[in-house]
């Protein structure tokens, strides 16, 4: 009987190894792979007229270079955001984003701020890459105050040795 409890134990914790980590974030595998393949069809494309403003930090780290694009001053209601970047070349396992591989659900509300309701001032998505030169494009969603329309803005940038091109 102990011998049967330890090969149990052990087949339990062998399975277990073979996950692989980077898959167990992602709450909704299908949604998530829609999203980089909408970016990845769109990639380097930059929507017109944004109703926000997008901005883009590059910092050297230790392992090559970390990336931040921030998304504030909405101009209209923005609700239920997702959003999603993807860098070429792509290093990331999983690609950052928000509303996507988590539970969280953010809105972007002109002149209102609350985070604890989840209307922040901004959002932020980090993520890193092994070179200095790479091509970022992120798509933002979201719907109108009243749920009914859906909007889709692309936004791109160029870094070149680590350096915003167009700053």
């Amino acid at each position: 009987m102990k011998r049967l409890v330890i090969i149990i134990t052990l087949v339990l914790l062998l399975s277990g190894c073979g996950k692989n980590n980077d898959q167990l974030n992602v709450k909704s595998p299908q949604i998530y792979d829609q999203f980089h393949n909408l970016i990845d069809n769109n990639f380097m494309r930059s929507s017109n007229n944004l109703v926000f403003n997008s901005q883009l930090k590059v910092r050297k780290v230790n392992e090559g270079y970390e990336y931040q694009l921030t998304i504030s001053k909405p101009q209209i209601v923005m609700r239920n955001i997702k959003a999603m970047v993807l860098t070429k070349p792509d290093d990331n396992k999983v690609a950052p984003n928000i509303g996507i591989t988590n539970d969280k659900k953010i809105s972007l509300v002109p002149n209102q701020v609350n985070v604890k309701l989840g209307f922040p001032k901004t959002f932020v998505l980090k993520g890193k890459t092994n070179t200095n030169t790479f091509n970022l494009t992120a798509v933002i969603t979201f719907k109108d105050e009243n749920d009914i329309n859906d909007y889709r803005y692309f936004v791109s940038y160029e870094v070149v040795d680590g350096k915003i091109k167009g700053e």
